[in-house]
Formats: C-alpha cells, sequence, structure tokens
C-alpha cells in the first residue's frame, strides 16, 4: 500500500510506493503528490523480490524523517531504514529475522511505528520470522538493532494495530488463532 508522508524536514508529503520489475527486482520510489519522481532507492537480487514499505518516521537521533521497510517479507526478512539524499533513497540501517506478511496473506498491515517504550524515540513494531513475537527495532548512530521482543502467545493471525490512549500512553493490538493480545505503555 502507498504511504504518504514527508521524507525530508520541509514536511511535504511524497507518495512512497514499491516498484517492482522481473529484471531490477523491487524498489521503493517516493513521488511528488503531483507526480514527478523525486527519490529512489536501487532494486535488489534481480526479479521476483519483494520489498514491503511500512512506515515513515524519525527512527534516528537527528529526527530526520525515515522510511522502514522488510526486504523479502516471505523468505527470511531485513528490516531496512532508507533516508532521503537528493534523489536517493539510502540504506542507513538494516537488521535480519522479520516477516511484515506471509506469501497470499491480505493482511498486508503487519508493522507499526510509535515510541513505545517512552524512550523518546520511535520504534518499529514488526513480526519476527516465527511471527510468535513482535521486535522492536530500533535505529542506532550505526544502523538499526532489535531493542525487546514481545511474545504474541501464539502465531500472528492479523495486522499489526496501535493507537494513542486517552492518558499519552500507547496500545498496540494482535491476533493469533487461539485470541486477542493486547499491550498497554503508560504515558
Amino acid at each position: 500500500m502507498p504511504i504518504l508522508a514527508p521524507l525530508t524536514e520541509n514536511d511535504d508529503s511524497e507518495v512512497i510506493v514499491t516498484v517492482s520489475d522481473a529484471k531490477r527486482g523491487a524498489r521503493v520510489v517516493a513521488f511528488d503528490t503531483d507526480g514527478p519522481r523525486l527519490a529512489a532507492g536501487s532494486g535488489f537480487d534481480g526479479g521476483y523480490r519483494w520489498r514491503h514499505q511500512l512506515a515513515v518516521a524519525p527512527f534516528a537521533a537527528d529526527d530526520v524523517p525515515e522510511l522502514a521497510a522488510v526486504e523479502t517479507p516471505h523468505i527470511g526478512g531485513t528490516v531496512r531504514f532508507c533516508r532521503r539524499e537528493d534523489e536517493t533513497l539510502r540504506i542507513v540501517g538494516s537488521v535480519s529475522g522479520y516477516s511484515s506478511h506471509t506469501i497470499g496473506s491480505r493482511v498486508l498491515d503487519g508493522a507499526v511505528a510509535g515510541d513505545f517504550d517512552n524512550g523518546g524515540r520511535p520504534e518499529l513494531l514488526v513480526p519476527d520470522d516465527s511471527r510468535a513475537h513482535l521486535g522492536a527495532v530500533r535505529r542506532t548512530e550505526g544502523g538499526a538493532q532489535e531493542a525487546w521482543k514481545l511474545s504474541i502467545g501464539g502465531t500472528l493471525t492479523t495486522n499489526v494495530t496501535g493507537t494513542r490512549l486517552a492518558d499519552g500512553g500507547v496500545a498496540v493490538g494482535v491476533g493469533h488463532a487461539e485470541g486477542v493480545r493486547i499491550w498497554q505503555s503508560p504515558a
């Protein structure tokens, strides 16, 4: 699904999509809302590979917006953080072991970004390859790493969703075959 968000500090929204072709594989491209292409990431691994864009947030310490995406989400996915530099979306951090969705699934909202631990910076909550845990992937000065993990209590079968609570805290919810799991963090 397209994302409408700014990838620069000027707050002008861009339309961010995954573009794929049989020769170059999938790459993320940002377009102006009027249509012209503004920036593109590189393709990878030839054809028949996928990159799933997930969220845009100021993941790094300098508060510049970055795109979080999972490369090959079906087969040993890697979370990649991309930053717009002129006409290029450059990878600035990555960590392997995550799966935002399974092959053939209609469940495509497989991650959510937010400051879930009140640490002052957003994390990306995304299922691990087993789909039994949500990993909180955080940008670091040298790239990215898993900061902490939540047990789902079964295998994930739904989208990952989050909302801000009236007290300023955050709630995140997922479903699995046996029920629903909800976590809340205080303000």
